[in-house]
């Protein structure tokens, strides 16, 4: 009696499969979380929307003296920056721990690196829709309106990229610390780290504007690199170059983030 050889798939095969399976799952599990709460979402307005009417008040009467015609279109990139940093991802990691769902949730045989992967989607994911929003409100106050876009729908489905990038990127600090610490307030007070990163930018004004020291940390700051090419694709127009370097810095943000955030992974299983 002959029989039919079975193979079944390699091991390399069998863990993608099992890879993505997971990370399907906690994909959508953070769409559920933050369609049945969309209050998540509301911190990260307040900041973002208070953000922009406040700084347009302060500073926009200065802004025609560095060649700046229409500040608050000016500041739309910027706004976006603060929505993408308080995404509540790592918050959300706190409420798995202290709900035991985390443990358990590592005693199954799925991929450590698609759990640790599916809340920063689910973070990025956040970030795009913060970013819909804060376009949504903030463009009509701006002297061409929704017309202020150059680039047309295309740049601004890719400002929105750029956002959703970034706060994958910046979220997964957030994640780190509340996998380390597993407090929600530790977790919480990790909001103010972006404030270097931000008032160290051409976030409110160019680049030219800095001097000294300034101008020299904002050269090697990665928040320069994607606020201009959003701001470039908002007012200018397409430029391959500014968008490859606001990518480029997100990437090297992210590789430094998500190892941090990695590591804590690792230490709270062991």
């Amino acid at each position: 009696m002959s029989t039919v050889p079975t193979t079944a798939p390699p091991a390399p095969a069998r863990a993608r499969m099992g890879l993505f399976r997971t990370l399907g799952y906690m994909v959508q599990r953070e769409v559920r979380r933050t369609l049945a709460a969309p209050a998540l979402l509301f911190p990260a307005l307040l900041v973002a929307l208070g953000t922009f009417f406040l700084m347009s008040g302060l500073f926009g009467g200065y802004a025609t003296e560095f060649g700046i015609t229409d500040y608050m279109a000016y500041l739309v990139a910027t706004t976006l920056m603060f929505g993408a940093i308080n995404t509540s991802g790592g918050q959300l990691v706190v409420q798995d721990i202290e709900a035991g769902y985390f443990s358990k949730l590592l005693t199954t045989p799925t991929s450590r690196l698609a759990i640790l992967l599916g809340g920063m989607i689910g973070d990025a994911l956040r970030a795009a829709a913060i970013a819909i929003v804060v376009l949504v409100v903030t463009l009509p106050f701006t002297q061409d309106g929704y017309g202020t876009f150059a680039t047309g729908i295309g740049g601004a489905l890719l400002v929105i990229a750029l956002t959703a990038c970034w706060g994958l990127a910046y979220g997964a600090i957030s994640h780190a610390i509340a996998l380390k610490t597993g407090s929600a307030a530790i977790t919480q007070a990790a909001f103010p780290i972006f404030f270097p990163f931000l008032f160290l930018a051409p976030s409110f004004g160019p680049r030219e504007s800095m001097s000294g020291w300034v101008q020299a940390v904002a050269q090697v700051n990665p928040v320069t690199y994607v606020i201009e090419a959003q701001r470039g694709l908002m007012l200018t127009g397409w430029d391959s170059g500014q968008i490859a370097a606001g990518f480029i810095a997100i990437a090297a943000m992210a590789v430094a983030t998500v190892t941090l955030a990695m590591l804590a992974l690792r230490s709270r299983v062991s």
